[in-house]
């Protein structure tokens, strides 16, 4: 079953050797990355299925990491000692793809380029390894199909975790805007943080296409992913923190309550 579900941004100048004190810029979203992985080490999930921008992305398919194991660390930030291993649900990976074949959603292993974890993969897992590391992992891309593919796909998801009865926790990981303080940077962050503060869903999916691109998005498609999985479970909204400090937005978010607490 599905326990919870969180936004995390992914700023690599959180993690302090890349930081190198800049980081108290973002103290905020520092203190609410914490307070969630304490949530995730209650919850104790076999598995985290993580999305991410920041994986290879094709146009009409989503791609899932292959395999039983895989690495990463932040070198290309100047910090090789920030590294961590995983082991993938292989089990859950052959489930999701497996339903989305029978739904008719392009998904699955296909297509990898790099093995290797990405930052918006690793960024939020540094948080969440400081409280909780007994978990597997299933490792999501996003695509260039409509959001309506991908809120599909995250119904998928959730009723592939359904069916092998497992404790998940999921986590879209994603910035938003890229262009604060400009003026669609901050429309389109406050439509984002809007949304998810209230838990309104259907709200991330009407946000104007030209004010997505104007406003220079990162993570808004895998809110929808995390919208589709939790469609259908009364959650509990809360925005933890929100912050621009350095140009680009950071919301750290949490949907829990009712049917993901049993």
């Amino acid at each position: 079953m599905l326990q919870a579900a969180y936004v995390f941004p992914h700023p690599p100048i959180i993690i302090p050797k890349v930081g190198k004190g800049r980081e108290s810029g973002i103290q905020d979203t520092i203190n609410a990355f914490h307070e969630c992985a304490e949530q995730i080490a209650q919850f104790k999930p076999d598995t985290i299925v993580l999305i991410t921008p920041h994986n290879v992305n094709y146009a009409d398919y989503f791609h899932i990491s292959p395999g039983k194991t895989s690495t990463g660390d932040l070198g290309r930030f100047d910090a090789a000692n920030v590294d961590m291993s995983v082991d993938y649900d292989t089990e859950l990976v052959a489930e999701i793809t497996a339903n989305c074949t029978k739904s008719g959603i392009p998904a699955g292993t296909l297509g990898e380029r790099d093995s290797s974890l990405d930052h918006g993969t690793t960024v939020p897992l540094y948080f969440v390894n400081k409280h909780y590391a007994n978990y597997n992992l299933v490792r999501i891309s996003l695509s260039g199909l409509p959001n309506a593919e991908h809120y599909k796909f995250g119904e998928i998801i959730r009723q592939s975790v359904e069916r092998l009865n497992r404790k998940i926790v999921l986590i879209a990981s994603g910035d938003l805007s890229h262009i604060l303080p400009e003026s669609a940077g901050v429309e389109l962050d406050s439509e984002i943080t809007g949304a998810l503060a209230n838990g309104d869903f259907e709200r991330l999916l009407r946000i104007s296409p030209s004010l997505v691109e104007s406003g220079a998005e990162c993570g808004l498609r895998s809110c929808i992913i995390m919208s589709g999985a939790l469609n259908g479970i009364p959650v509990t909204a809360k925005l933890l923190s929100y912050e621009g400090t350095f140009g680009v937005g950071y919301a750290v978010t949490a949907f829990n309550g009712g049917e993901i607490h049993e």
